[in-house]
């Protein structure tokens, strides 16, 4: 298997999120810059809680990958976000306009105020990070569904 990468950063509109692996199954996806009004604080994780796997959609959006439930007699692993009843979504962030590998190109980019969501500008760098994670990540799973995936995926 090839290695993964263990790190990289999301532009939206309001926020930049550093987002790493810990470990195999421990995620955390850490506002660390805000502009203007928000319900989810600097320093805040939006795994915290609810969620063991990030899926990269038009979102960051945190969720247990349970197939059935815990309690439930055939408990099960799903990766894929789409198969994954709603009940064990967490937090999300807003519309990601891109993502980086470094925490300074995220802050150029968040420097702009007419950026978009999946902005043109960065494609290459957002594709960049996307095929550093790949389709077998352990931790960061990438949706290809039409209605939740980033138009650059």
């Amino acid at each position: 298997m090839a290695e993964h990468i263990g790190e990289f950063f999301a532009v939206t509109k309001t926020s930049i999120y550093r987002v790493i692996e810990i470990e195999e199954g421990e995620v955390a996806a850490l506002k660390i810059a805000l502009k203007g009004d928000s319900k989810i604080p600097v320093g805040r994780d939006l795994c915290e809680g609810t969620g063991s796997m990030i899926a990269i959609c038009d979102v960051l959006q945190a969720y247990m990958p349970e197939k059935y439930g815990i309690l439930h007699q055939l408990t099960g692993f799903e990766r894929k976000l789409e198969s994954v009843n709603t009940r064990f979504w967490g937090d999300h962030s807003g519309s990601i306009i891109a993502l980086f590998k470094t925490q300074s190109e995220a802050e150029e980019c968040f420097k702009l105020d007419d950026a978009k969501p999946c902005d043109a500008r960065w494609w290459n760098k957002t594709k960049e990070v996307l095929s550093a994670i790949g389709d077998d990540h352990p931790s960061f799973y990438i949706s290809r569904d039409l209605t939740l995936k980033l138009l650059a995926a």
